[in-house]
């Protein structure tokens, strides 16, 4: 069998390169993004961490990004800057053993104005960073995302997805 000669090899991968680099972009392309990521957040009070941690891209292994105080009621609000489709919403709570301290049920209440939220979804186990609550949402439209809690809230990541 004879090899082919070298520019049919060239060509041949190219054309196999250009079909990998087609295939992972489309991929990205399709990936739901993580419209909370370092957006603006708010939270009722703070024991330990920074809300901000809660929507930095990373799952704070092992412990916690933000610890309310207790004696709730407790709410986290994060703000889209845009109002999209959401599809999913995905809670993180803690990792390091102490998951009572992430009580459940958390509520995810959405909102267009920041001002009347209507109730989307309700986490209702405890969460951890292993095993986090993922609330579909079915691509109701908000641009202010809120989690609730009757006493409070220990996170360590929150993502909204957009939807498909």
């Amino acid at each position: 069998m004879a090899l082919p000669p070298p520019r049919v090899a060239r060509v041949a991968r190219l054309a196999m390169a250009a079909l990998v680099v087609a295939v992972v972009a489309g991929g990205a392309y399709r990936a739901r993004r993580n419209l909370a990521l370092h957006k603006p957040v708010r939270m009722s009070s703070v024991l330990l961490g920074s809300p901000e941690g809660a929507v930095n891209g990373f799952v704070e292994w092992g412990s916690y990004a933000v610890h309310s105080r207790g004696g709730g009621p407790a709410w986290l609000l994060v703000d889209l800057e845009g109002t999209f489709p959401l599809g999913e919403v995905r809670v993180f709570g803690r990792g390091d053993g102490y998951h009572t301290d992430s009580p459940s049920p958390i509520t995810v209440e959405l909102s267009g104005d920041g001002l009347t939220f209507t109730r989307a979804a309700v986490c209702d186990r405890v969460v951890t960073q292993v095993s986090p609550c993922a609330a579909k949402l079915g691509g109701a439209p908000a641009r202010y995302v809120r989690l609730t809690h009757p006493t409070h809230l220990v996170l360590s990541e929150v993502e909204v997805l957009g939807a498909r």
